[in-house]
């Protein structure tokens, strides 16, 4: 009989349910600057990119719209979107 070796278990949450720095920074420049060619702007990158960092944003956090990405991540998924860029309040 062959024992089975033991693995570590898996970390929670998973790691593709994380939203990355990337994408909590592009929806910041899009709250902030109300668009996503206003916010490709300000990053620096194209329109499109925005738009796909958004939808994998949205996908990470089971959510279907940029404000319920906003809503969750302010109600503690991660820190509230102030206290990622040192602003108090």
């Amino acid at each position: 009989m062959a024992i089975e070796p033991i693995t570590a278990p898996p970390s929670w949450p998973p790691r593709e349910l994380v939203p990355t720095g990337r994408q909590i920074e592009t929806l910041r420049a899009y709250v902030d600057e109300g668009s996503c060619s206003a916010a490709a702007e300000r990053l620096g990158i194209s329109p499109r990119t925005v738009k796909v960092h958004l939808s994998d944003l949205r996908t990470r956090l089971g959510v279907q719209t940029n404000a319920q990405a906003v809503h969750e991540l302010w109600l503690g998924y991660l820190e509230p979107l102030s206290a990622l860029d040192g602003a108090e309040g």
